[in-house]
């Protein structure tokens, strides 16, 4: 199909989750089918690829949510990584908005990262293992959207989360650090970024560019933007410029 602006079928796009390998844009996104009245309900992950953003191939659902009884009846964000032997893995949130069993004491949905492996990318295995919060420092509610990368200055795996802490203001958002030496045993660490400054940093990403570390994020506290803070080292601390959206 030939698209500027993809859009599978009947379903919406929402957060896109890129991958790229050997020419080719791995698309990931969550196909929001509108199931039910509530907006981002039991989505799931599609796939599509380019190599150009205009010529897309629609895969479909690449990872489908689990039944009701499952803590991954909304598959919501996460990312991609590639290990080196070859294998790939998938870390995404896991949402129930209505199983008590995956609610707190008060009713509310809680949120876990799963995981899921693959050797190409169309394929994914889920694995029942689930990382959360254990309430005592961070809330149970906002565990979501990972993002892992290998940390060359700490020689481990480092995964980002958008977490909130258990004890604060409105702005008690943060980038929470996580530590694995295997992909899957996972440790909170300190945030990585914390300037008590808004609700929640939504889909934190982090690259190199031109010398600099990219920390990314979204909020919506006040309004609907992405900011960016930037730093010679990959763990830090983060600097600003005067227009950082």
């Amino acid at each position: 199909m030939e698209k500027v602006f993809f859009r599978p079928g009947q379903s919406y796009v929402g957060d896109v989750i890129p991958y790229y390998e050997n020419g080719v844009y791995y698309l990931f996104f969550l196909n929001d089918r509108r199931k039910t009245d509530r907006t981002a309900d039991q989505t799931a992950w599609g796939l599509v690829t380019t190599r150009d953003f205009v010529h897309y191939e629609d895969h479909g659902i690449v990872l489908p949510n689990s039944p009701v009884t499952e803590a991954d009846n909304c598959c919501y964000t996460g990312c991609v990584y590639k290990k080196a032997d070859g294998d790939y893995h998938q870390f995404y949130t896991a949402h129930n908005n209505d199983n008590p069993v995956f609610m707190d004491e008060n009713g509310n949905p809680i949120q876990t990262v799963m995981h899921a492996t693959s050797t190409d990318l169309f394929h994914w295995q889920k694995h029942p293992d689930r990382f959360g919060s254990d309430g005592r420092l961070y809330t149970k509610l906002d565990w979501r959207d990972p993002f892992v990368y290998w940390n060359p200055e700490e020689e481990c795996y480092n995964m980002l989360l958008a977490a909130r802490r258990q004890k604060g203001s409105f702005h008690g958002g943060c980038v929470l650090k996580c530590r694995s030496y295997d992909l899957w045993s996972w440790e909170a660490d300190e945030p990585l970024f914390n300037p008590e400054a808004y609700f929640a940093h939504e889909c934190p990403d982090l690259f190199f560019m031109g010398g600099w570390w990219y920390l990314v994020y979204s909020t919506f506290t006040e309004r609907f933007s992405t900011h960016y803070r930037l730093s010679r080292s990959i763990n830090g601390p983060w600097l600003s410029r005067p227009q950082d959206t």
